[in-house]
């Protein structure tokens, strides 16, 4: 269940720890044992937030069994799933684009050729 938290992107790292440490049925105290650290350094880490250093993101994965992507947001899947809406957008231009008169398409095409020149791309 606590995959469903991690699609949404408004999550905060403290938020994202909680939900998972709850959806795992520890208590902050659970978690710090696990840890060897205090109830208080859980409780920092999900009320304020801040995600620690990568080590310590590393640590908490381990002991929640989860993959660190989980924490942090940082998943494939999430940027593949931005690249897909980003292609699918760039699809729904060039279907605008086919509809303009064609004076229009080779302005258009000056100007993407143009920026892409400007950028080394080819």
């Amino acid at each position: 269940m606590y995959n469903e938290f991690m699609k949404s992107d408004s999550l905060s790292f403290g938020e994202k720890l909680q939900e998972i440490r709850r959806e795992k049925g520890l208590t902050q105290h659970d978690l710090a044992e696990k840890l060897n650290t205090s109830q208080r350094m859980i409780a920092h880490y999900e009320k304020k937030g801040n995600r620690p250093r990568i080590d310590k993101v590393k640590t908490l994965a381990e002991a929640l069994n989860i993959k660190i992507e989980d924490l942090t947001g940082d998943s494939t899947s999430e940027k593949k799933t931005k690249h897909e809406e980003t292609t699918f957008n760039i699809m729904k231009r060039v279907k605008v684009i086919e509809k303009l008169p064609l004076r229009d398409q080779k302005a258009i095409f000056r100007l993407i050729n143009s920026l892409a020149q400007k950028h080394g791309i080819k």
